[in-house]
């Protein structure tokens, strides 16, 4: 019984270009979408789209980060919403005289310069001019960030439908997976590359998206923001909108999973079946980030489950290594991992002749 759990690296594996870096390219020198959207006379809202987010200060933000090498996203994001929270910390109220010789509350900087200012708030302030502000203006501000933000997504959701259409149809597939016996599969991914190339047949009940997926259009609610762990309470309210958890609650993201882990605990591990055929999670192009832990968990810690967690290169598996001391934690870590046969493997894959298989 095969559970598969994938992560963006299996897009990647397959040359399609997923990365935020590559949308970042795209979108920033008008390549291929660029023209896709022209050549295919996409509706007026989506250009107007596409110019909104080249134009905004946090994509400008985004693209200075892309200059000096990879860039992910969420973390950026996650840098992004911390700045705005700490606007008001950068400012003091001053009382200013205004026409009507009345005396009204303003806001203005600390300091002469926002030097000490975070990066994207030097950019955000520098644009809009650095005061002074009344309340509503620090308002809008906030507002502002927050429109950029979903427009960024947005348009992320047209690119990963163009990849879906104009990439997806190119790519050669990957005989260990074409091989693999597939009984529940879930995906962190948007696109449906295990349906559209090797047209995998499963019971819908034991597919899970739980980002959610785009195939047909970019209509589809996604979850892309910052990791639910990152949240702090009394800080981060006004942009709750931008926070994994939350978007997984406001989109009624699929939880399938859960019921398998229920159905797979609840098996008799007496029946002769079940002995021949335990279950094996295999993990491929998924980091371990512990900011996916709620979803993982639970899969690393199936009863009588053997998890196979794939790996490229040496760097590669202490990375994965250590998110799951992370996930895990110490004890746990050391109960699995520590035995004559540990209950989770690492399985190096190696390519050969535009195939890939496992290390022996």
């Amino acid at each position: 019984m095969n559970i598969l759990i994938i992560g963006n690296g299996f897009d990647l594996a397959h040359d399609l270009p997923t990365r935020y870096s590559d949308y970042v390219d795209q979108v920033a020198q008008k390549q291929e979408f660029w023209k896709y959207l022209r050549d295919n006379k996409a509706d007026s809202s989506r250009f107007e789209l596409y110019r909104h987010v080249q134009e905004s200060i946090l994509f400008e933000y985004i693209a200075q980060k892309r200059k000096i090498g990879w860039v992910d996203f969420e973390n950026e994001l996650k840098k992004i919403v911390d700045s705005i929270c700490e606007l008001r910390n950068y400012v003091k109220p001053q009382s200013e005289l205004t026409v009507g010789r009345t005396y009204t509350e303003t806001f203005c900087m600390k300091q002469r310069t926002p030097s000490d200012c975070p990066l994207f708030l030097r950019m955000m302030l520098g644009e809009l001019g650095f005061g002074p502000w009344n309340e509503k203006d620090l308002t809008d501000i906030e507002k502002a960030v927050l429109n950029q933000a979903f427009d960024f997504i947005e348009l992320f959701k047209e690119y990963i439908l163009w990849v879906t259409k104009v990439k997806m149809p190119m790519v050669t597939k990957i005989r260990y997976f074409e091989d693999l016996n597939v009984d529940f599969f879930l995906s962190f991914n948007y696109t449906p590359t295990i349906f559209d190339v090797y047209h995998k047949q499963l019971n819908p009940n034991n597919v899970c998206y739980v980002h959610g997926l785009i195939k047909e259009n970019s209509d589809s609610q996604i979850v892309m923001g910052v990791g639910s762990n990152f949240y702090m309470d009394g800080k981060h309210e006004k942009f709750v909108e931008l926070f994994k958890f939350f978007q997984r609650y406001r989109y009624k993201m699929s939880v399938a999973y859960q019921a398998w882990i229920k159905y797979l605990d609840d098996l008799d591990h007496q029946n002769l079946n079940y002995i021949t055929n335990k279950p094996v999670v295999h993990i491929y192009g998924h980091s371990l980030d512990p900011t996916d832990k709620d979803v993982l968990l639970p899969f690393l810690e199936l009863e009588d489950a053997e998890v196979w967690i794939y790996y490229y290169n040496e760097s590669s598996k202490l990375d994965l290594q250590k998110n799951l001391v992370r996930i895990l934690g110490k004890n746990k870590f050391c109960q699995y991992m520590l035995c004559a046969k540990p209950k989770i493997s690492f399985k190096r894959i190696i390519e050969k002749e535009n195939s890939y298989k496992l290390e022996a």
